[in-house]
């Protein structure tokens, strides 16, 4: 399908979901990273008292 037989409505559709994307790329959230990292700290602390439980 080419360019020139998008109908009218979903050449529309696709141009405000584009906008879309592009207002929540801007926007973006960082609750990923925050949570990956907490994840990763509580591995750390988990491997930490594993190891200084075998110490004691």
């Amino acid at each position: 399908m080419s360019i020139e037989k998008i109908p009218v409505r979903k050449k529309i559709a696709l141009e405000l979901f584009r906008k879309y994307r592009q207002n929540e790329s801007r926007l973006h959230v960082l609750n990923y990273i925050l949570w990956e990292c907490t994840l990763r700290c509580n591995l750390v602390v988990c491997i930490a008292a594993a190891i200084a439980s075998r110490m004691l």
